[in-house]
């Protein structure tokens, strides 16, 4: 059965039934619809989720987080700043239309070329790093040129989906957001937004990546992800049987879905972090002084025992331990609640400080649960919940006066510079370093 999009979308738990494997559909509790259908113009994972089981990459991961060929059929370094790609032969879209090393070259030229989606940059520009161009060799053929060494680019390729050229010359920018014509095992049937995402089995699916078992078609004939945002709604509508499979299962709902005699729950260890995304470059959060206070302030052995229920583990820094370019040695900021309120003081804010913690929704308790222990240290926290792709706007905005936001991120398979001081988040980077550094 193809379920890679559990394994892609799915938080570090899920829920479903028991013998949900052989459904002639399946349906999906999901906590959030698309943004877009379109894989260019979109920097969301439930997006990412939806649109992976309609649309293949180059490369794609297997459940031990390897890099593995999926359109590729394999790659090389030719050189330091050119690799080669050998495609697969027989691949079709779902209009019957092969794969060419033509729609390659499209693809990534509309995510890397400013203004190449109809007078739009891609959002997903800054994931492809210094990716200058893409020469067609032949058909079956592609060389990808970086204008320097960069030798994480495989890792990054699993994000990016491809396109049919002739499709998105024939539907435009505007009409790929919800127009599919994808590569991947399930094509779309509807898009009905706020509500579902209807898609059927691809019956000219070329089997997937040969590295992840089981190869060939969707053992499911239809696949609907319902959008149910409210937690309690999403794991009563599972326990009804309204629907087989669950994903972002609240903690405190586990041994709930456990002890239910139809479901199951699978736990894996998460690829995201929590945490909190300041703008250092403005005040209060300009001075050190208060980022270290609000560090004390947290009770985070609290927060993982109350609100996760002891399913979390504790982190020092923002990148999770298998994270390219963990520094394991960090030291931790001990809870320290008087130490947080001398901080405030000798930072200039004897009486407190007032903040707004932004929040998507899937998010929204952890993030009340910071903000009373920020509170307590007189840094009065208010927590505002925003749609998932609101934050991104004064996160990457120069001049933004923004919000602290209780952010959740995916594993990100970058060097350390890159993530954090490049691209979208321009106001999340580390305040010791300037953005000119990365051209150095």
């Amino acid at each position: 059965m193809k379920v890679k999009w559990i394994a892609l979308g799915a938080a570090a738990m899920i829920a479903l039934p028991l013998a949900s494997a052989n459904a002639a559909e399946l349906r999906v509790g999901f906590t959030a619809d698309a943004l877009t259908l379109d894989p260019a113009n979109h920097r969301n994972r439930e997006t990412e989720t939806i649109i992976r089981n309609m649309s293949d990459g180059l490369l794609t991961r297997d459940s031990a987080m390897n890099v593995v060929p999926e359109l590729a059929e394999s790659w090389s370094a030719v050189n330091p700043t050119t690799y080669e790609f050998k495609l697969r032969q027989g691949v079709t879209f779902h209009d019957g239309s092969a794969m060419t090393a033509e729609d390659i070259k499209f693809t990534f030229d509309r995510l890397i070329q400013d203004g190449a989606m109809g007078g739009q940059t891609s959002p997903r520009k800054s994931l492809l790093g210094p990716l200058k161009e893409i020469n067609v060799i032949d058909d079956h053929t592609v060389h990808m040129i970086l204008k320097e060494p960069w030798p994480i680019l495989p890792a990054m390729l699993p994000f990016q989906e491809i396109v049919s050229k002739a499709h998105v010359e024939k539907v435009g920018t505007e009409g790929m957001a919800g127009a599919v014509n994808g590569t991947g095992p399930f094509k779309l049937i509807d898009w009905r937004r706020g509500d579902s995402v209807i898609m059927e089995r691809y019956d000219g699916y070329y089997g997937g990546a040969t590295d992840i078992a089981p190869v060939g078609k969707a053992c499911v004939d239809r696949v609907i992800f319902k959008v149910i945002p409210e937690n309690a709604s999403r794991v009563a509508a599972l326990l009804a049987g309204d629907v087989h499979i669950i994903n972002s299962l609240p903690t405190h709902n586990v041994k709930q879905v456990e002890n239910n005699p139809g479901t199951q729950v699978m736990a894996v260890n998460g690829t995201r972090s929590t945490f909190i995304a300041l703008n250092n470059q403005v005040a209060p959060f300009d001075d050190v002084r208060v980022r270290h206070a609000m560090a004390h302030a947290l009770d985070r052995e609290l927060i993982v025992d109350k609100i996760l229920d002891g399913k979390a583990t504790l982190i020092d820094g923002i990148l999770s331990p298998d994270a390219f370019g963990k520094n394991k040695n960090l030291p931790a900021y001990a809870y320290d609640l008087d130490r947080a309120k001398t901080l405030l003081a000798e930072a200039g804010y004897p009486d407190g400080l007032d903040v707004t913690l932004d929040v998507d929704g899937a998010n929204k308790e952890t993030a009340e649960a910071i903000g009373s222990l920020l509170t307590k240290a007189g840094i009065r926290t208010k927590v505002t919940v925003s749609e998932a792709s609101s934050p991104a706007s004064w996160s990457s905005s120069p001049q933004t006066k923004n919000p602290p936001r209780e952010a959740v991120a995916g594993l990100e398979l970058r060097d350390r510079n890159f993530r954090w001081l490049r691209g979208q988040d321009l106001n999340l980077r580390h305040p010791n370093y300037e953005l000119e550094i990365l051209s150095t």
